[in-house]
């Protein structure tokens, strides 16, 4: 049967396009072989299907204690087998006036990022005057003697481990096996001849006879660095625990399990 009135090939008004025979004239007249041929409707095919059976979403066990998608280093519980090693003294116990020790070590922090990025400024005091300001109390801490400090720790560390680049605050992050993220930032770290030194400052007033147990309380922090190091295929050589106000180094040994 010839198509209904709206289908689709009657938009184009050309009549010599439906062939009704064994021939199909063209608009010249010249005639071209053809065919037509009628399809009877088929019976659609009926295969038999299974009941349906609503699902519905797996009972999950609630978790007790959720895990954070985000980890900071600074949260991490001291290493089981963590102990320490070589201990240096950088120089005199740094005077503090006041209870924002907080305030103190961020400033100490910004104090020795610059002079370890800038070194031997004359206007050195004169820029720790205003980070001290800005992060501490009026007073908790001279400016000058914030300079020695970050001055001393670079001499020492010329010497003890010749770096040949010295990076502050530098961004970790690293993915754990569980799905959580560890990310923080490294006060220091060194590239030396036998790997990465990894280096946290810490701003405790606590004597000398008491920076071992300081040391091993931060090997949880200092292992989560060192893992993150590791894990992107470098080598790192060891880690240290800086005590700017204490005026010493403590070099922290992990456990191999950590690292």
């Amino acid at each position: 049967s010839a198509p209904r009135n709206a289908a689709w090939i009657r938009s184009f008004e050309s009549e010599h396009l439906l062939a009704t025979g064994d021939l199909l004239a063209l608009p010249e007249g010249e005639p071209i072989p053809s065919g037509c041929r009628a399809l009877a409707d088929a019976e659609p095919a009926v295969t038999a299907t299974d009941p349906f059976t609503p699902a519905w979403f797996h009972e999950r066990t609630p978790i007790e204690s959720p895990l954070r998608e985000r980890l900071s280093p600074s949260d991490a519980e001291p290493v089981e087998g963590a102990a320490v090693g070589e201990i240096l003294e950088t120089g005199p116990r740094i005077p503090i006036h006041g209870e924002d020790m907080a305030g103190v070590g961020t400033a100490l922090h910004a104090v020795i990022a610059a002079e370890l990025v800038n070194p031997g400024r004359d206007d050195a005091v004169e820029s720790a005057a205003a980070l001290v300001a800005a992060f501490a109390d009026d007073g908790a801490v001279a400016p000058a003697d914030a300079v020695g400090c970050a001055r001393r720790l670079r001499a020492i560390l010329d010497v003890r481990f010749t770096p040949r680049r010295m990076l502050v605050e530098h961004p970790v992050e690293m993915s754990l096996d569980n799905g959580q993220v560890l990310r923080g930032w490294i006060d220091l770290l060194l590239e030396t001849e036998d790997g990465w030194i990894v280096i946290d400052h810490k701003s405790s007033p606590r004597p000398r006879s008491e920076w071992p147990a300081e040391a091993i309380g931060y090997s949880g922090q200092l292992a989560a660095y060192v893992s993150a190091i590791r894990r992107s295929g470098m080598k790192c050589a060891g880690c240290w625990l800086h005590l700017s106000v204490g005026g010493g180094l403590v070099e922290v040994l992990l456990d191999a399990t950590s690292g």
